[in-house]
Protein backbone atom coordinates (compact mmCIF):
# COMPACT_ATOMS: atom_id res chain seq x y z
CA UNK A 1 0.00 0.00 0.00
CA UNK A 2 1.75 3.23 -1.07
CA UNK A 3 1.35 6.50 1.03
CA UNK A 4 1.54 10.07 0.04
CA UNK A 5 4.13 12.33 2.02
CA UNK A 6 4.18 15.74 2.42
CA UNK A 7 7.55 17.86 3.34
CA UNK A 8 8.52 21.33 4.32
CA UNK A 9 11.17 22.58 4.10
CA UNK A 10 12.40 25.89 5.25
CA UNK A 11 16.14 27.36 4.38
CA UNK A 12 15.88 30.98 5.02
CA UNK A 13 17.91 31.30 8.83
CA UNK A 14 15.53 33.76 10.23
CA UNK A 15 12.40 31.54 9.75
CA UNK A 16 14.42 28.53 10.93
CA UNK A 17 15.91 30.57 13.94
CA UNK A 18 12.41 31.44 14.32
CA UNK A 19 10.85 27.98 14.24
CA UNK A 20 13.75 26.53 16.55
CA UNK A 21 12.73 29.26 19.42
CA UNK A 22 9.42 27.84 19.36
CA UNK A 23 10.67 23.97 19.61
CA UNK A 24 10.48 23.29 16.32
CA UNK A 25 13.91 21.59 14.92
CA UNK A 26 15.82 18.54 14.05
CA UNK A 27 13.78 15.49 16.33
CA UNK A 28 11.16 17.75 17.00
CA UNK A 29 8.96 14.93 18.09
CA UNK A 30 11.37 13.65 20.83
CA UNK A 31 11.67 17.26 22.31
CA UNK A 32 8.92 19.21 21.73
CA UNK A 33 7.27 20.98 24.91
CA UNK A 34 4.14 21.54 25.54
CA UNK A 35 3.19 25.08 24.30
CA UNK A 36 1.12 27.69 26.32
CA UNK A 37 -2.44 27.59 24.89
CA UNK A 38 -5.20 29.92 25.96
CA UNK A 39 -7.54 28.00 27.68
CA UNK A 40 -10.11 29.49 25.09
CA UNK A 41 -8.04 27.20 22.46
CA UNK A 42 -7.13 25.00 24.56
CA UNK A 43 -9.90 22.27 23.18
CA UNK A 44 -9.24 22.99 19.62
CA UNK A 45 -5.27 22.74 19.82
CA UNK A 46 -6.11 19.28 21.71
CA UNK A 47 -8.28 18.20 18.82
CA UNK A 48 -5.45 18.52 16.63
CA UNK A 49 -2.98 16.74 18.91
CA UNK A 50 -5.48 14.15 19.17
CA UNK A 51 -6.00 13.58 15.16
CA UNK A 52 -2.34 13.59 14.50
CA UNK A 53 -1.36 11.39 17.83
CA UNK A 54 -4.24 10.01 18.95
CA UNK A 55 -6.00 7.03 18.57
CA UNK A 56 -9.57 5.69 19.35
CA UNK A 57 -9.84 1.97 19.92
CA UNK A 58 -11.42 -1.06 21.17
CA UNK A 59 -11.32 -3.20 24.13
CA UNK A 60 -12.69 -6.41 22.52
CA UNK A 61 -12.81 -8.39 25.84
CA UNK A 62 -15.43 -5.24 27.13
CA UNK A 63 -18.69 -5.75 25.69
CA UNK A 64 -20.56 -3.17 27.72
CA UNK A 65 -17.52 -0.77 27.48
CA UNK A 66 -15.80 -1.44 24.50
CA UNK A 67 -14.25 1.86 23.52
CA UNK A 68 -10.90 3.67 24.73
CA UNK A 69 -8.81 6.12 23.83
CA UNK A 70 -4.86 6.96 24.22
CA UNK A 71 -2.28 10.39 23.27
CA UNK A 72 1.41 9.13 22.08
CA UNK A 73 4.26 11.30 22.07
CA UNK A 74 7.97 10.33 21.96
CA UNK A 75 8.47 13.69 24.10
CA UNK A 76 7.89 12.77 27.89
CA UNK A 77 7.87 16.93 28.49
CA UNK A 78 4.92 17.28 25.74
CA UNK A 79 2.95 14.43 27.24
CA UNK A 80 2.90 15.59 30.98
CA UNK A 81 1.94 19.15 29.97
CA UNK A 82 -0.67 17.61 27.71
CA UNK A 83 -2.00 15.78 30.91
CA UNK A 84 -1.96 18.88 32.96
CA UNK A 85 -3.73 20.93 30.34
CA UNK A 86 -6.64 18.21 30.15
CA UNK A 87 -6.96 18.11 33.72
CA UNK A 88 -7.80 21.73 33.02
CA UNK A 89 -10.66 21.09 30.64
CA UNK A 90 -12.30 18.37 32.64
CA UNK A 91 -10.53 15.06 31.97
CA UNK A 92 -9.58 13.14 35.19
CA UNK A 93 -5.31 12.91 36.23
CA UNK A 94 -3.75 9.95 34.87
CA UNK A 95 -0.46 8.04 34.92
CA UNK A 96 1.90 8.52 31.56
CA UNK A 97 2.84 5.21 30.47
CA UNK A 98 6.23 4.81 29.18
CA UNK A 99 6.70 2.22 26.05
CA UNK A 100 9.81 0.97 24.66
CA UNK A 101 10.34 -0.03 20.96
CA UNK A 102 12.92 -0.68 18.71
CA UNK A 103 12.81 2.99 17.68
CA UNK A 104 12.97 4.02 21.04
CA UNK A 105 10.52 4.97 23.76
CA UNK A 106 7.35 6.74 23.46
CA UNK A 107 5.35 8.08 26.01
CA UNK A 108 0.97 8.11 26.39
CA UNK A 109 -2.24 8.91 28.51
CA UNK A 110 -4.85 6.40 28.20
CA UNK A 111 -8.50 6.79 28.95
CA UNK A 112 -11.25 4.12 29.83
CA UNK A 113 -14.63 4.26 28.20
CA UNK A 114 -16.40 6.70 30.23
CA UNK A 115 -13.35 9.08 30.47
CA UNK A 116 -13.50 8.71 26.44
CA UNK A 117 -16.93 10.23 26.50
CA UNK A 118 -15.63 13.29 28.46
CA UNK A 119 -12.79 13.93 25.74
CA UNK A 120 -15.43 13.13 22.76
CA UNK A 121 -17.97 16.14 24.03
CA UNK A 122 -14.58 18.65 24.99
CA UNK A 123 -13.03 17.80 21.64
CA UNK A 124 -16.22 17.92 19.42
CA UNK A 125 -18.24 20.38 21.47
CA UNK A 126 -19.05 22.56 18.41
CA UNK A 127 -19.20 19.99 15.96
CA UNK A 128 -20.19 20.41 13.03
CA UNK A 129 -18.35 23.92 12.95
CA UNK A 130 -14.98 22.76 13.46
CA UNK A 131 -11.89 21.42 11.80
CA UNK A 132 -11.69 17.59 12.80
CA UNK A 133 -10.13 14.12 11.88
CA UNK A 134 -13.50 12.51 10.15
CA UNK A 135 -12.19 8.57 10.23
CA UNK A 136 -11.51 9.43 14.76
CA UNK A 137 -15.10 10.96 15.27
CA UNK A 138 -16.38 8.09 13.68
CA UNK A 139 -14.84 5.88 15.39
CA UNK A 140 -16.03 7.58 18.48
CA UNK A 141 -19.73 7.20 17.21
CA UNK A 142 -19.04 3.41 16.72
CA UNK A 143 -18.27 3.14 20.10
CA UNK A 144 -20.85 4.90 21.49
CA UNK A 145 -23.20 2.96 19.29
CA UNK A 146 -21.63 -0.41 20.67
CA UNK A 147 -22.38 0.57 24.26
CA UNK A 148 -25.49 1.66 23.99
CA UNK A 149 -26.53 -2.02 23.24
CA UNK A 150 -25.42 -3.39 25.95
CA UNK A 151 -26.32 -0.92 28.76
Amino acid sequence: MGYIVYCFHFARKRLVDGLSKLGIGPNKSLTVKFPPVPEAYLADFVRGVFDGDGSVFFIRTSKAYPLNTKFCSGSKDFIVGLEIDLQKIGLPKRNIYEQKTKNGIYYSIKYGHRDSQKLFNVLYKNHPNIPFLERKYNKFIEGFQRSAGHV
